[in-house]
């Protein structure tokens, strides 16, 4: 881990972090997803678990516009999740995440799985 909070150790399995959040996370209420490329599934999977607010990450893609959503963090949408990554590659499920505790961040991952 770097100073920033930063964890370096390479290529990350999207399945398990999904299933992961849960376990490390669970005081987390909200998951912020932002995304270009979103595939039809993953979109409906987003608009399943919307949840009514503001979008609070600030929008990290200028170009092309994405698509944001906010959603109510859940084990069950987090397998969800995880079950989209078997057919999709993960610029398809989103570009940039975030997870909140109401609104403090406990999580930032920009160009997620991008490493």
């Amino acid at each position: 881990m770097n100073d920033f909070g930063e964890i370096e150790e390479g290529a990350v399995d999207s399945t398990r972090f999904f299933k992961a959040l849960p376990k490390f996370f669970p005081e987390a209420t909200t998951f912020y997803a932002e995304g270009s490329s979103l595939s039809d599934d993953v979109r409906k999977c987003y608009e399943a678990h919307k949840e009514d607010g503001a979008y609070l990450p600030q929008a990290q893609t200028l170009w092309p516009v994405s698509e944001k959503f906010r959603c109510k963090f859940s084990a069950r949408f987090m397998d969800q999740l995880a079950e989209l990554t078997q057919n999709h590659a993960e610029p398809e499920l989103l570009d940039h995440l975030s997870l909140y505790k109401g609104t403090e961040a406990l999580v930032f991952w920009h160009d997620a799985f991008a490493n």
